[in-house]
């Protein structure tokens, strides 16, 4: 089964994220923190991996940073409400820190 964790503050915004991949065939699940997210993963590394760059206890750039140490073999999607440029540089820094980036979008 295809599984997808998203990680953002918004709930609300986590639990669409997760009826849309739900929909699609995906078991989904939210995560409304890092620390969240990191007890997720200790059961293993989920198909798709939807994370917000502006979390409050981690910085999204050290998040990629650390996944990419980790070896994340995920399809990541970068979703923030930061300026598209912040977002095109996190996306290529994925990309270098060796993630399968799959997409970036601005949040509403």
């Amino acid at each position: 089964m295809n599984t997808l964790f998203v990680v953002d503050d918004e709930r609300a915004f986590a639990d669409f994220v997760v009826k849309v991949a739900t929909t699609a065939g995906y078991e989904a699940t939210a995560c409304d923190s890092v620390v969240a997210l990191r007890r997720e993963m200790e059961g293993g590394w989920p198909s798709v991996l939807v994370l917000d760059l502006q979390m409050p206890e981690t910085d999204g750039i050290e998040l990629l940073r650390e996944l990419g140490e980790q070896r994340c073999p995920s399809k990541v999607v970068l979703i923030s409400g930061m300026d598209e440029r912040v977002l095109d540089a996190a996306y290529r820094l994925g990309s270098e820190f060796r993630l399968v980036m799959a997409g970036a979008a601005r949040q509403p």
